[in-house]
């Protein structure tokens, strides 16, 4: 029963913590007079924030501890959609007739964006659906790419257990501050957003609540923006912004704390070299042109899944290439799916060393 009430009491102040963040989208619908959309982001707030005061109140809020953050996880990634789906089916985001199809589909909506999936039943998003619920599909996300939910459970959790927080989910000690580690992780992609807002307003819209929709959608590597065949600015912007996404956060954190001894770690040199050696590969195999062989290899290692040529009409040898490079995936403690480049590292290190070994033996 403890356990219970400490689960149902931190979940209510992630709800009102998801509450607050709606303030953002609710202000540009207000800017855009839009009203029925605002109206329902009004109504997701003071939802979300009103039940999460309720279930505060009725539980006393105590750290957690690694059984209770494994219990919050599950119920944030299932229960936390069922409110922020609220928005799709009061507008109607799929032109939907049918009750239940509109609620599946908005719950499936919301989870893919949550978890950075990145599948939409919503045609041309850019075009169709208001600016304030735009930014909000992206806002929900960034909340789920970026991993707020974790950073927030762990400033929830006792100093002396956030080591073993921090190992579960494959956050890095990089500093003796964990909690502002984390909380360094949430500034710098902040940053990283703003960057590249102010690079797609430049090159790709000129409405700056699209540029940073498109922003958090590559960086996060979930739903696509528009793009088209052609080397340009914004198709050299995305490559960086893809990029960025799929280095270990060791990357960014040495960087910003000028640490340049320590950004080109062993990882990060693989990393590019595998990326290096596959896009001359898939150039050839496909007999596309090295940017285009560069972008699409990068989209499949950072899991990001952006494409303007036709994959499916490449030889098989090519799309194997490209299935391969999608499994190795980017670095470990970043955006970026897949195996990860670390596991690759060690299992060469494991299999150079049992190399080694016999060769000494024998």
């Amino acid at each position: 029963m403890e356990i219970t009430r400490r689960i149902i009491s931190n979940f209510g102040f992630l709800l009102q913590v998801a509450g607050l963040l709606l303030a953002l989208p609710i202000a540009i619908g207000i800017q855009h007079n839009e009203i029925q959309p605002v109206a329902s982001m009004v109504a997701t707030g003071f939802l979300s924030f009103g039940l999460g005061f309720i279930l505060n109140s009725f539980c006393e809020r105590k750290e957690l501890d690694e059984k209770t953050s494994l219990w919050l996880m599950v119920i944030n990634f299932t229960i936390l959609p069922l409110v922020l789906m609220i928005p799709y089916i009061w507008n109607n985001a799929f032109s939907s007739g049918n009750p239940i199809d509109l609620v599946t589909n908005a719950y499936f909506e919301t989870v893919s964006g949550f978890t950075t999936t990145g599948f939409t039943f919503i045609t041309n998003a850019e075009s169709s659906l208001p600016i304030s619920l735009l930014f909000y599909r992206s806002l929900v996300e960034f909340i789920g790419g970026v991993g707020l939910i974790y950073i927030l459970i762990a400033f929830l959790h006792p100093k002396q257990s956030l080591d073993n927080y921090a190992e579960t989910f494959g956050v890095e000690r990089l500093s003796d501050n964990l909690k502002r580690v984390f909380l360094s992780v949430m500034l710098v992609y902040t940053l990283f957003v703003a960057i590249f807002t102010a690079v797609f307003y430049l090159v790709y819209s000129q409405d700056l609540v699209v540029a940073s929709a498109a922003a958090i959608d590559v960086l996060t590597g979930g739903y696509q923006p528009n793009v088209t065949a052609g080397i340009g600015v914004f198709q050299i912007s995305i490559i960086v912004l893809m990029l960025v996404g799929s280095l270990n956060f060791r990357f960014h954190f040495n960087l910003f704390h000028f640490k340049l001894r320590g950004v080109l770690t062993r990882e990060i040199k693989l990393y590019l070299g595998i990326i290096a050696v596959a896009t001359v590969l898939v150039a050839i195999l496909a007999w596309i042109n090295p940017f285009d062989s560069l972008f699409h290899v990068i989209s499949m290692m950072s899991s990001t899944g952006i494409d303007y040529i036709n994959v499916a009409a490449t030889p098989p040898a090519a799309k194997i290439l490209l299935i391969v490079v999608g499994l190795i995936g980017g670095c470990a403690f970043s955006m970026a799916g897949g195996i990860r480049i670390q596991r690759i590292q060690m299992l060469i290190d494991a299999l150079r060393n049992r190399t080694t070994k016999l060769v000494a033996n024998s």
